[in-house]
């Protein structure tokens, strides 16, 4: 009995390494090639089973998701894509220019060097600490008002 065990945990061992394996090779082959999640690839280019996970708002930051005008806009959620300062509210822009954001800024990458620096944003401990307070003030700050006043009409009719 004792071997028969050995044994069938043995097999199952192997076949959830198997699993395992096929999986991610099913997610890398899907995510290399794929259309969308592009803004996301820059940060983590290739499929990893012990990359580190990431907490909502890093996430937010990395997908270009919720609070930015730019998602909220293109799901009919905010009428409009724009900062109220006038300039296109995507991740970068509140990142680098944007006045509102202001203390919060790092320099602007060139397009060559964009990929550089999500990798290492995602890799360095200090840039995730900057990031994770630039998103807290993005978040929870003006632009979070903005928004709110912006879905005022959408909240009466409910």
């Amino acid at each position: 009995m004792a071997v028969l065990s050995t044994l069938i945990s043995i097999y199952l061992n192997l076949a959830l390494k198997n699993l395992e394996k096929w999986s991610l090779e099913i997610w890398r082959d899907r995510w290399n090639p794929s259309e969308t999640g592009r803004r996301t690839f820059l940060f983590v280019p290739q499929v990893n089973i012990n990359r580190a996970s990431f907490n909502s708002r890093t996430n937010r930051f990395m997908t270009e998701h919720e609070p930015f005008m730019t998602y909220l806009h293109r799901f009919g959620l905010c009428s409009r894509d724009r900062c109220v300062c006038g300039a296109k509210g995507d991740p970068n822009y509140y990142a680098t220019v944007c006045p509102v954001a202001n203390p919060f800024h790092f320099t602007k990458p060139s397009a060559e060097n964009l990929s550089m620096l999500c990798k290492n944003i995602v890799q360095d401990k200090r840039f995730l600490a900057w990031l994770m307070s630039f998103m807290k003030i993005i978040h929870e700050g003006m632009i979070s008002s903005w928004i709110k006043k912006d879905f005022s009409p959408f909240h009466a009719q409910l």
